[in-house]
């Protein structure tokens, strides 16, 4: 009785699914599975180039959409996205087929930015200039990455934050709420970079360090372990580790 409802539920959310014409939605059987394809607002040109063994193709949008026109040839992304897979079952509606750079939002990667390997760009994120995003990093929700830039590893940066410059955002670290990562800054490990914090110059900031509020990082300041910088702290040169600064400018520091 179980998998009869089962069934009963697939083939009534599929009926339901051809009625929703606004949704832009078709199903169509393939390889045994039922694809819903939305309408795609960008394709794969055969412009391509290769990049650390891996094979990247320049995309082309296909509608209007954000600051995007139809026809407009976009950066380059090694797999392209969006196509759902469905198999309802229960509660359950599939899941989107692996890709760079979602069909949904106004994301989009312009110029000659590259997107590639397992990661992630959607919502409607921007990547400009020569930035590039690699390995399993996300780049979501309103956030930019340009110039040359790199996103990598598990990185993640979302809201509305900014990485530019020649700056470099790795391992498991986060940017987020309107923080900037720019000039020749690192921003690596679990380092949560949030609020209005800026990060730059030649800056590093890794661990588990937490840069926030107004916080300023930047010169050669290295902030690593737990440390947290907050209020409106500016550091510019120095290394602070195990460490809680708050509302005040310090240089020189050499704390451990």
């Amino acid at each position: 009785m179980k998998g009869k409802t089962m069934f009963e539920n697939f083939f009534k959310r599929r009926k339901d699914l051809r009625e929703e014409k606004n949704y832009g939605l078709t199903v169509e059987k393939k390889y045994g599975l039922y694809e819903l394809t939305k309408d795609k607002k960008y394709g794969l040109t055969g412009e391509t180039i290769e990049v650390d063994g891996h094979i990247l193709y320049r995309i082309q949008a296909l509608k209007d959409f954000g600051d995007v026109k139809k026809g407009d040839l976009g950066g380059f992304i090694e797999k392209e996205g969006g196509d759902f897979l469905g198999a309802f079952w229960g509660e359950k509606e599939g899941l989107w087929k692996e890709g760079n750079l979602c069909q949904e939002g106004n994301c989009w990667v312009y110029g000659d930015a590259k997107v590639y390997g397992k990661a992630f760009v959607g919502d409607n994120a921007k990547i400009k200039d020569r930035a590039e995003v690699y390995g399993e990093a996300k780049i979501t929700d309103e956030t930019e990455v340009s110039g040359n830039a790199r996103v990598c590893e598990k990185a993640w940066v979302y809201e509305n934050a900014k990485v530019g410059g020649y700056a470099m955002v790795s391992g498991r670290a986060h940017v987020k709420g309107n923080a900037q990562v720019s000039g020749n800054a690192r921003v690596y490990d679990k380092a949560d970079i949030y609020g209005e914090a800026q990060v730059y110059g030649k800056a590093e900031v890794g661990s588990c360090a937490n840069i926030c509020g107004k916080a300023k990082v930047h010169g050669d300041a290295n902030i690593n372990n737990i440390t947290m910088v907050r209020g409106k702290t500016e550091i510019s040169e120095g290394k602070a580790s195990k460490l809680r600064i708050k509302g005040s400018k310090n240089k020189g520091i050499e704390l451990d």
